[in-house]
């Protein structure tokens, strides 16, 4: 068994993969590594490399695949560059010939058939807003045709998308994974690998304070007096969620109380920006707004008992602020508002133009006196 798979076992409770089902992904170092990818091209760089549990699910045939971060020697490739080596080999710099991807994409098999594409794409230098202030360096963002393809640190947070490391900074290892919490806030995550759904399809069931799916099983939990870890199913998956029971938490359930519901607006007013808040009857804490989820679509949040409720509505003219945008205020017409057209006078002729009319009036008339004569002299000669 190769050494790779060896080296995984080491981690195989922290791996999370389900065979046949859920791979695990590992990101590392892969510095100055030397990459022959024709008989007279090689050249040697820094790269982020990313080795699967399964056996060559990228490209059909590889168990692994590089993505340039630096050049050190030999042939200059762009930044960001991917390599699909036809050796796998998890310690060796040295590879017999590498396939040079000629885009930013990597295609992912399950048993010989393409269930998805993952687009790698590079920055330079990136701020990404974290738990623990701005980060700013070189980093990879790696995308999943997938909805909900990647989790986190067992079931920290499930996404499409994440952020790797692609050099060292400030004590953060190549590799070192960000993932979202909140919109566009991000979390380091612990281990430098994610769980990826492969080769089968999200299935989620959420009953009591247990949440299992094909890529996340966990249980709700307490993560200080007040704020729950909830997990709950959405498009299929266990979705973690922080949320604030009211009356505090404990053993991994919000405790109990009185619960209500408020909703300013009461729901009947589109052209208003509306707020919902109060302690459901699981009693966990809402406080919400009406939102525009586009341009002409608004999210209406209403009671349903003491429990929230949301309705989608179409916004005619717009969705701005949490409000569909007005219809524009009638015109009112008046007797006598519209003005007769004032006759615009006919510019005179000149001589000029004169001339030019009797000389069109000539050339009219010869061509009739030429087609009169032409009938008459076929008329005789018949």
């Amino acid at each position: 068994m190769r050494r790779l798979f060896a080296l995984l076992l080491l981690f195989a409770p922290l791996l999370y993969a389900v065979a046949g089902c859920n791979d695990f992904v590992v990101l590392a170092d892969s510095r100055n590594t030397f990459v022959p990818f024709s008989l007279t091209d090689e050249g040697r760089y820094d790269a982020v490399r990313f080795v699967s549990v399964f056996d060559n699910p990228f490209g059909t045939n590889h168990s692994e695949f590089l993505v340039v971060a630096k050049n050190n020697a030999g042939v200059t490739v762009p930044n960001g560059t991917i390599f699909l080596p036809l050796t796998n080999v998890f310690y060796a710099s040295l590879f017999d010939y590498a396939t040079m991807q000629q885009n930013n994409t990597v295609t992912y098999y399950c048993d010989g058939v393409q269930t998805d594409t993952w687009t790698v794409d590079f920055f330079q230098s990136l701020p990404l807003e974290t738990t623990n202030g701005t980060v700013t360096g070189t980093f990879l963002k790696v995308s999943s045709w997938k909805k909900n393809a990647f989790a986190f640190d067992y079931n920290r947070s499930v996404s499409s998308y994440f952020y790797a490391l692609a050099v060292p900074l400030n004590g953060m290892k190549v590799g070192t994974v960000f993932f979202e919490t909140v919109p566009r806030v991000y979390q380091k995550a612990t281990l430098t690998g994610v769980t990826y759904v492969a080769c089968c399809t999200n299935q989620c069931d959420d009953r009591g304070r247990t949440c299992t799916s094909n890529l996340i099983n966990a249980d709700d939990s307490c993560l200080n007096a007040t704020t729950l870890h909830d997990m709950s199913c959405v498009s299929d998956t266990c979705i973690p969620k922080d949320v604030e029971c009211a009356f505090g938490c404990f053993e991994n359930g919000c405790k109990p109380g009185k619960p209500y519901c408020n909703d300013s607006d009461k729901g009947a007013s589109l052209y208003e920006k509306g707020f919902t808040e109060g302690v459901d009857d699981t009693y966990k804490r809402f406080n919400v707004a009406d939102e525009c989820v586009s341009d002409y679509k608004l999210r209406e949040y209403v009671c349903m008992g003491n429990n929230l409720s949301s309705n989608d509505l179409d916004c005619f003219y717009g969705c701005s602020n949490g409000a569909c945008r007005r219809p524009p205020a009638p015109t009112e017409i008046t007797p006598g508002s519209f003005e007769n057209p004032t006759p615009v006078p006919e510019k005179p002729r000149t001589a000029e133009d004169n001339t030019a009319l009797q000389i069109a009036g000539a050339i009219a008339l010869l061509a009739i006196v030429l087609a009169l004569g032409y009938a008459d002299f076929a008329k005789k000669k018949k």
